[in-house]
């Protein structure tokens, strides 16, 4: 997404009070771009009806994924996303703007 929205910008952009993995518009995906699928499409082009969960370059192969019949996947990603998004943010605000992931 850095590549796509820039670096150190999207973060700003999604509300960590309201994160919620298994809800389309809720999800990173779904604050960014409206949805779930809108922003499977413009990141990846296509998706189906599930992401194309775990097909490379797909919104599943990046993290994205909605994974509604496994709670402990779905709080595995929530927590993942917390964590790198404060972790984005604690940085932008110490004055030390980085991509955390790397």
């Amino acid at each position: 997404m850095d590549d796509y929205l820039g670096q150190n910008e999207w973060e700003h952009n999604v509300d960590l009070g309201k994160l919620r993995i298994i809800d389309i518009r809720d999800c990173v995906l779904g604050q960014l771009f409206g949805d779930y699928f809108h922003g499977g499409m413009e990141l990846f082009g296509d998706v189906d009806a599930y992401g194309n969960a775990y097909l490379a370059d797909s919104p599943g192969h990046y993290g994205f994924a909605r994974i509604t019949d496994h709670p402990q996947e779905n709080e595995a990603l929530f927590v993942a996303w917390h964590t790198e998004i404060q972790a984005r943010l604690a940085a932008l605000k110490e004055g030390t703007p980085t991509n955390v992931a790397e």
